[in-house]
């Protein structure tokens, strides 16, 4: 073989290398919550009672993915202070219904987040796409009154298609959660949509 296209090959291969250890390092907490949850998905499951939420107002709990975190009412659409809003937990869309009502409840949260960045729930949506149609969402309102959302559909769609904004014609009560797809990268919105039981 040529020894410039070996020469080549181990710079193609110490690149590669380079870019999965930065990768690594810079969404550890993503990597983290994926094996915890393959090891420990039976325990997981145990530690979030869903009834623990009732009567506190703004919280979500799925169980089946570990998370329990607060809801962050966002008064603005700017990306800079929607940005330091996730930083307190799940983001409420605004304009969009609030949990319980009529319409389409629309949150997001980060799947993964540079390690410096401030917050502790920079992974809290990392394990989103386990979830399967037929789990359960469970989510107070400002009231503290709580709904139990069951997913009926999952989706990748790109930034530009904002139809999952949509409230329909009121004959639904709908629950949105959307994070960024591919990991680490905002390319593409990994989206969940539920309905009230």
């Amino acid at each position: 073989m040529d020894e410039r296209i070996v020469w080549k090959l181990r710079w193609l291969v110490w690149g590669i290398v380079w870019i999965l250890i930065i990768l690594v390092l810079t969404n550890g907490g993503f990597f983290a919550r994926q094996i915890n949850y393959w090891w420990q998905h039976d325990i997981m499951n145990k530690e979030f009672e869903v009834d623990d939420i009732a009567g506190i107002p703004n919280q979500i709990v799925i169980k089946k993915i570990g998370v329990q975190a607060p809801l962050v009412y966002a008064d603005t659409v700017k990306e800079p202070l929607l940005q330091k809003a996730l930083e307190n937990g799940v983001v409420h869309y605004l304009g969009t219904a609030n949990p319980g009502e009529w319409g389409n409840a629309y949150f997001f949260g980060h799947s993964s987040n540079f390690p410096t960045r401030p917050g502790k729930y920079k992974t809290v949506f990392a394990l989103l796409s386990q979830l399967r149609e037929g789990d359960e969402i469970s989510i107070t309102d400002q009231r503290g009154r709580l709904f139990t959302y069951r997913i009926f559909d999952k989706k990748i769609v790109k930034p530009t298609q904002l139809e999952v904004l949509e409230q329909g014609n009121g004959n639904r009560k709908i629950l949105t959660l959307q994070t960024s797809y591919p990991l680490g990268m905002a390319i593409w919105r990994y989206v969940v949509v539920a309905e009230l039981e």
